[in-house]
């Protein structure tokens, strides 16, 4: 028979596993096993890779949004060809981020489960859902956030006119590709390059959020300092799930609605785009809402958070449920 104190360090281990099947990986709390002060690769190879990213996918577009803050112009029209020219780099961007993923795990030590490209272990395949739904949730709210607060208010993206439908499907592949880049290449990619080398979070959560923000300054500076909140949720969701594909998946959804209301907008009308905008927001609000509440019914959330003391540092308290009074 086991003594007290190896009883209630099982005890213990099974309340914080549950808790556990609510935000994270049963392999470890933060779903990393890395040490916050160990470099297990140079800092200068982390900060390498994570600007070349950057410098390759999207310092261009932080010129163009720097000058289209400064003076608005109309763009021009879109062809085919030239959506699929933009297309290419986008899925290079998504296959070579999966490969500097897989190389940065090797070098460290991390199993693809731990870094999100490969499902964990005991982990329900619906969790990775769950994390999307709770992204698609932030995105979408923040941009609803942005059009109802006077202030951060905007014009919003300078969407180039296209001509026809075939244009306008290959441009929502073009808008999802470019979104799930991002979590790649400004997320993941980061946050494991740099955790790797010894740098703290609070480092990491700053540098990931002016990076993703940066290129998106043509909103103008109070929707773009607004879009940090969106950048911050992120971050925290990798960083306490370890799961990557649902953020891919959830962003990729996003532009591609947003990108099928802004053709049916420029083909058919303003008013069937703000139709769609207004019917996408809500199946997306809708969908969200059920795959959280499957996901707290599956897990009996409320129960397991509750029953593990569960408090901001994301890890059970110490307390010790009542034991019963017998007489």
């Amino acid at each position: 028979m086991p003594s007290k104190n190896a009883a209630r360090a099982i005890r213990t281990r099974r309340k914080h596993l549950t808790a556990l099947r609510l935000f994270s990986t049963p392999i470890e709390p933060h779903g990393w096993q890395i040490p916050p002060t160990v470099r297990l690769i140079p800092l200068w190879v982390a900060v390498l890779v994570t600007f070349a990213f950057y410098a390759v996918g999207w310092f261009r577009g932080l010129v163009v949004g720097l000058r289209y803050a400064i003076s608005p112009w109309d763009p021009s029209e879109q062809t085919f060809l030239d959506v699929l020219v933009e297309l290419v780099p986008s899925a290079g961007l998504i296959l070579l981020a999966v490969v500097t993923l897989w190389m940065l795990a090797r070098l460290t030590g991390q199993s693809l489960a731990q870094i999100g490209l490969a499902p964990a272990p005991r982990v329900p395949r619906w969790h990775a859902a769950a994390v999307g739904a709770v992204a698609l949730a932030l995105i979408t709210g923040v941009k609803l956030l942005g059009a109802a607060v006077p202030f951060t208010q905007t014009e919003g993206y300078p969407h180039n006119p296209i001509p026809d439908w075939p244009t306008a499907l290959l441009r929502v592949v073009d808008a999802a590709l470019g979104g799930a880049a991002e979590e790649f290449a400004l997320l993941a990619v980061p946050v494991l390059a740099l955790r790797a080398a010894g740098v703290r979070w609070r480092w990491i959560y700053g540098l990931t959020v002016v990076l993703r923000i940066s290129f998106h300054i043509y909103y103008g500076l109070p929707f773009t300092l607004l879009m940090a909140l969106w950048a911050l949720g992120l971050v925290l969701l990798y960083q306490f799930t370890g799961r990557i594909w649902g953020l891919f998946v959830a962003h990729a959804l996003h532009n591609a609605l947003a990108a099928i209301s802004v053709a049916t907008s420029q083909i058919i009308g303003d008013a069937a785009g703000e139709l769609v905008l207004i019917v996408v927001s809500v199946a997306t609000i809708a969908i969200c809402l059920f795959a959280l509440v499957q996901l707290v019914r599956a897990t009996d959330g409320y129960s397991a958070m509750k029953a593990a003391g569960f408090s901001l540092s994301w890890r059970p308290t110490n307390r010790q449920p009542r034991k019963a009074v017998t007489h």
